[in-house]
């Protein structure tokens, strides 16, 4: 199993005004209402994958959440980090490795969104509370965590929606290209949602949408088609940061890569706020950007788990938290941008095998 440097770090038992709304109490082993504002708390946390920045984003920013909240009161936190490496069967062993340690508290990061809730269903009946991050599990009537994740329908629908305001303040009457992720993702079907409601509200006219399962390379291949075969297309919208550099490779192959000003620019809108991402916003060649706000969801995180370790009720099971929406004329001036800054400052933590 590997395993993630434990970090000794403190937290706070206070609850974000985000996490609002009518919940049940956390159901699971100690005295329910019990709080333990001096103990230690220990926490596994189980990543489907360390490959791409974002992850590294994941852990590292959950600990810069904690390490804010040392400040605040003398309380520990140890997390045990594991990677499952993309595999559901090896998540599920590690996942049981880390209720054997008896872990105050459980956070799972699905690979598989079905497979995960035998895992729930392992930690419920070892008395551990459990709650997924970022991916949640598959919708079950009797096994259920409560949830914190970044609310990508709105994601989604704040980007198009500032895209159109873009698109009409320019003259432009919108043909577009929505470049998708996989249709079997929920996060990707999220984010169509939104596009959707957002360009029917907002009057951007889609002419063709490419499903890409999350591969860059069909994203070029779907989009350099599209843009062949219709060259009246002048706007793009992108599910992901991740995709670009297949767009990228796209719009150069019929001549449409440009910042913006420049001749033959095409109108780009994207999501996630990948550094690429970034990197495109700051040079112009993206008009506008909504990304994760992974410092908010670490926080919501960190003011979760203190209640469930304290079997205290939760106003909220799902924590939706909103989307950061950047300019190329304020991503230099908004504060904790992931794609910026990655680790967050935090030292990354050593592998043990």
């Amino acid at each position: 199993m590997e395993v993630r440097k434990v970090w000794h770090l403190l937290a706070a038992a206070s609850l974000l005004s985000v996490m609002a709304g009518c919940g049940t109490a956390a159901s699971t082993g100690g005295s329910s209402g019990t709080t333990l504002a001096n103990s230690t708390i220990r926490v596994g946390f189980s990543l489907p994958t360390m490959q791409g920045s974002i992850y590294e984003a994941f852990e590292d920013y959950m600990v810069k959440a904690a390490q804010d909240y040392t400040q605040k009161t003398g309380r520990k936190i140890d997390f045990i980090f594991t990677v499952a490496h993309d595999s559901a069967a090896t998540q599920a062993s590690q996942v049981q490795d880390l209720i054997a340690q008896h872990p105050n508290v459980l956070i799972l990061m699905p690979v598989d969104n079905e497979s995960i809730l035998a895992s729930i269903q392992a930690a419920q009946r070892a008395g551990i509370p459990v709650m997924t991050y970022n991916r949640n599990a598959a919708p079950s009537k009797t096994i259920h965590a409560p949830f914190v994740g970044l609310n990508t329908y709105q994601e989604a629908y704040i980007a198009t929606k500032a895209f159109a305001s873009i698109l009409k303040k320019d003259h432009i009457k919108p043909v577009c290209v929505d470049v998708e992720g996989a249709l079997d993702d929920q996060v990707a079907l999220s984010r169509i949602a939104g596009y959707n409601a957002a360009a029917a509200k907002y009057g951007i006219h889609t002419l063709e949408s490419i499903p890409t399962n999350w591969e860059p390379s069909e994203a070029e291949s779907g989009l350099e088609a599209a843009l062949t075969a219709h060259p009246n297309i002048n706007c793009v919208f992108v599910a992901s940061d991740f995709l670009m550099p297949g767009v990228e490779a796209a719009l150069k192959a019929v001549g449409r890569w440009a910042p913006s000003g420049q001749p033959h620019h095409m109108m780009l809108a994207s999501q996630d706020g990948f550094p690429l991402g970034i990197q495109l916003l700051k040079a112009n060649y993206e008009n506008v950007q909504a990304g994760y706000n992974i410092m908010g969801m670490s926080q919501a995180a960190i003011q979760m788990v203190v209640r469930l370790a304290d079997h205290k009720p939760l106003p909220s099971q799902n924590v939706l938290v909103p989307p950061v929406l950047l300019y190329p004329s304020t991503v230099n001036s908004t504060p904790n941008l992931w794609g910026v800054n990655p680790t967050a400052g935090v030292a990354a933590g050593t592998t043990n095998g």
